[in-house]
C-alpha cells in the first residue's frame, strides 16, 4: 500500500489488530508527505515505530495514537520531532506523566487540539505546562485525569 501510494497525505488504520510498528517503518519510508495519520486502538503500535514515523515524516500535523501500545518514551519522540504538530491524540497512554507532558507541549508549540484523556498520571502540573506553552490551543481533553480545581485556574 505505501509503496504504491507515495503521495498519500491522510491515512486511517484504526482498530486493525494486525497492524504493528512495522507498518510505521513502511509509512515513514514510502509516504514522506503524510500529514494525518490515525492509528487508534492498535495495541501493537509501539515506541520504536512512533519514533521512526515522527523522525522521518516531518510534515505530520495530525496524529491519533489513542489506545495504542506506546509508552512515555514514544510520547517523548513526538515531542522531539514534531514542531509542526497541530492535533495530537494520545488518550490512554497510561505511562504518560507531568514531565512528559511538559516535553510534549514544549516540543509541539503549534498544537490546537490536545487529547490526554485517560492518562491517569496527568495532574494539575500538566495543566500548568499546557497553559504556559500551548497558546494556540482551541480544544483540550483531560477526561479522567487527576485535575483538580487548581488545574482549572
Amino acid at each position: 500500500l505505501c509503496q504504491g501510494c507515495p503521495e498519500i497525505q491522510e491515512m486511517k488504520l484504526n482498530q486493525c489488530p494486525f497492524i504493528t510498528s512495522a507498518a510505521l517503518f513502511h509509512i515513514s519510508k514510502y509516504c514522506p508527505n503524510i500529514d494525518h495519520l490515525s492509528l487508534e486502538h492498535n495495541i501493537k503500535i509501539l515506541d520504536d515505530g512512533v519514533k521512526e514515523l515522527v523522525s522521518r515524516c516531518r510534515r505530520l500535523k495530525r496524529l491519533q495514537l489513542n489506545s495504542c501500545g506506546i509508552s512515555g518514551e514514544g510520547a517523548k519522540s513526538i515531542a522531539s520531532y514534531s514542531r509542526h504538530m497541530t492535533i495530537l491524540d494520545i488518550r490512554y497512554c497510561t505511562t504518560l506523566n507531568d514531565d512528559i507532558v511538559k516535553e510534549i507541549v514544549c516540543g509541539c508549540p503549534n498544537l490546537v487540539i490536545l487529547n490526554l484523556s485517560l492518562c491517569f498520571n496527568v495532574t494539575d502540573k500538566s495543566a500548568g505546562h499546557i497553559v504556559q506553552h500551548c497558546t494556540k490551543l482551541s480544544s483540550l481533553y483531560l477526561v479522567h485525569c487527576r485535575i483538580s480545581d487548581e488545574g482549572g485556574r
